[in-house]
């Protein structure tokens, strides 16, 4: 199977042919189907790569007023979402719009002088996983941790520091999670 496409209008209809042909050269683009007229939910060019600008991803940063434990909080216009996944900066929520695989992580700085810092990620309230730095000789230690999880539509992620302390400088953190399929 092939798809057949005319050169100037995009895809003919039918808009599968069987031509037995197993290569594909040109643009495709798949139309949105019910979002704004013109837009592309994926589209693939002639060299293979692939776009999804409606794939659900957020990215926020700590918020100076953090507390030394308890939920991360994120900084007003230091956050960024798109594809429905949203960003709650006060409760420190990411909110999934689908169901699926969603890769979810944090990069930090620890706090000088405030020990081990650990934190885990939980989704809804539950943790489902969870890291922790040594705090060495009084300086700053980085502090990362990644994790995939299958989500539901309308489960929320946050991060809760059980103890030590993150730097509240926003330049030294983030908070993400992506819909990976």
């Amino acid at each position: 199977m092939a798809i057949t496409l005319d050169g100037t209008s995009g895809i003919t209809t039918p808009a599968i042919a069987s031509t037995g042909s197993s290569t594909f050269t040109g643009s495709l683009a798949l139309p949105s189907g019910g979002l704004t007229v013109g837009t592309d939910q994926l589209a693939v060019d002639s060299s293979g790569r692939v776009t999804m600008p409606y794939q659900p991803y957020a990215a926020a940063s700590i918020s100076s007023g953090t507390p030394s434990t308890g939920v991360v909080g994120f900084e007003t216009g230091m956050s960024v979402s798109r594809g429905g996944l949203s960003v709650n900066n006060v409760s420190g929520r990411f909110t999934v719009p689908v169901a699926g695989a969603y890769l979810i992580g944090h990069y930090n700085l620890g706090n000088t002088g405030t020990g081990v810092c650990s934190c885990r990620i939980r989704v809804n309230g539950t943790a489902v996983t969870g890291g922790y730095t040594q705090d060495v000789n009084g300086s700053n230690d980085n502090f990362s941790q990644q994790t995939i999880v299958e989500l539901s539509a309308s489960d929320y992620v946050d991060f809760d520091v059980m103890s030590g302390a993150f730097h509240n400088n926003q330049n030294y953190s983030r908070f993400y999670i992506c819909l990976l399929g």
